[in-house]
């Protein structure tokens, strides 16, 4: 068993644990990720409570490395006693190896705990880009703050550690898959942010580049600010969940046309202004194309515009598609309401569709472990084409007040599921756009 560190003091704004005195201390890796908290932790400990602990509790350098949430669910259920002994130990006393279900973390085999941590964590939670530039900083702090000269020579017979080094911003920002920006307005966040600014954007309740404006502030004035920007956030997705609309490109679809072929007819079920429409109108193979939407957002007389008609919800025989006589494709860029109206359109559409089903939404939605597990597992993606360059796909409210769309900020791809393709291993593929910057013929 490795010979234990000391570690630097405490950072401010580092997560700290509820660890009593004669518990085992968590180690300062596994603090750079928050504790689970309210409803998941009373789930959570009492899953714990009735079926024990499925997973062992690893420690190093003589403290918890992964596992502090079971540690402590299981020490407020009675599993584990903080008093007892966990080490087996040598004729003189000295200990040996641990206990179940504690075990030590294996060096050799792992290697570097850093590496270790960050990976299961981010593979086990659902955490966006501010909770992981959070992490990113406090591994950084972490490793800026290091006193290595504190480090003991490891006894003869000691398992090997390894190797300590500092990790800038830009290293962290590589290991949690965020731009170096975003770890550098967490760092700020750490260091200027009030408690209340900092746990805002730990439960993923602020965004790290609103929560570092406002740590600019004077620390007893940020609560207030802090409770200004959640309720604004929450106004806004509140309309983005109801019936805000984005507007892709035209060009976007033009270049989807371009690498893929429509046979039968094609409809786009929350068609906004129509450019899904116009993209397909333009196109000189003919394609019969038809839109709705569960408000109209065309004038009167668009003769393309079938009727008002909620997707989700209303009888599809309403809209008056023949679709047993020639293939119904479904194109879409489909509303958001927090990534959950992306994937039940894309269920319905791959329901109701006869041909192809393409979807435009933002790169991001590939990155979930539960869909991985659920949506792509169950229905796989035959293609995917990653736009370039960027897109910008501003609110249509947006367009309408007269504003000229701006460079894009996201990474958007067309998803596509090809019932001529069933079986086959999806394919990636990049998209390049003909005309400057995605932002052309909006």
């Amino acid at each position: 068993m490795s010979a234990a560190l000391k570690f630097r003091p405490i950072l401010e704004g580092e997560i700290l644990a509820p660890v009593s005195p004669g518990q085992i201390p968590f180690h300062p890796i596994a603090n750079c990720f928050r504790m689970i908290e309210g409803t998941a932790r009373a789930k959570f400990d009492f899953d714990v409570a009735r079926h024990g602990l499925r997973e062992d509790i690893v420690i190093h350098e003589g403290m918890i490395l992964d596992g502090r949430n079971r540690y402590v669910a299981a020490v407020a259920s009675g599993l584990i006693k903080p008093t007892d002994d966990f080490c087996h130990r040598d004729s003189d006393g000295k200990p040996k190896t641990y206990k179940p279900p504690f075990v030590e973390y294996d060096v050799r085999r792992e290697g570097d705990p850093v590496a270790w941590v960050f990976s299961k964590n981010i593979a086990r939670r659902h955490m966006d880009e501010s909770e992981l530039a959070m992490a990113g900083a406090r591994l950084a702090n972490m490793r800026q703050g290091e006193r290595t000269d504190l480090q003991p020579a490891a006894a003869d017979d000691a398992e090997p550690s390894a190797p300590v080094q500092k990790v800038s911003q830009a290293q962290a920002a590589e290991i949690v898959g965020v731009s170096t920006r975003s770890v550098a307005s967490a760092a700020k966040v750490l260091r200027q942010g009030a408690p209340e600014t900092i746990k805002a954007v730990d439960a993923g309740e602020l965004p790290v580049k609103t929560a570092a404006k406002i740590a600019a502030a004077p620390k007893e004035e940020q609560p207030a600010l802090v409770e200004g920007a959640r309720k604004r956030r929450e106004a806004h997705v509140w309309e983005r969940a109801d019936l805000e609309w984005y507007v892709e490109p035209v060009i976007c679809t033009k270049a989807l046309l371009s690498v893929e072929s429509f046979f039968g007819q094609i409809l786009d079920p929350s068609c906004g202004g129509g450019n899904v429409v116009k993209a397909v109108l333009a196109d000189p193979r003919g394609i019969p194309v038809f839109g709705s939407d569960i408000v109209r957002r065309v004038p009167e007389e668009t003769a393309w515009f079938l009727r008002e008609h909620d997707f989700l919800k209303d009888d599809f025989e309403k809209l008056g598609i023949d679709h047993r006589h020639a293939p119904l494709n479904i194109i879409n860029n489909p509303p958001y309401f927090g990534a959950q109206g992306t994937e039940d359109f894309i269920r319905k559409a791959l329901s109701l569709a006869t041909g192809k089903v393409a979807i435009f939404t933002e790169l991001r939605f590939l990155g979930s472990k539960s869909r991985a597990e659920g949506l792509f597992r169950e229905h796989p993606p035959t293609r995917i084409h990653i736009v370039l360059p960027r897109p910008s796909c501003p609110p249509g409210t947006y367009i309408e007040a007269g504003h000229k769309p701006q460079g894009g900020t996201a990474d958007w791809c067309w998803i596509v599921w090809d019932r001529e393709a069933i079986g086959m291993p999806t394919q990636f593929n990049w998209l390049v756009m003909e005309e400057d910057n995605g932002r052309t013929d909006i």
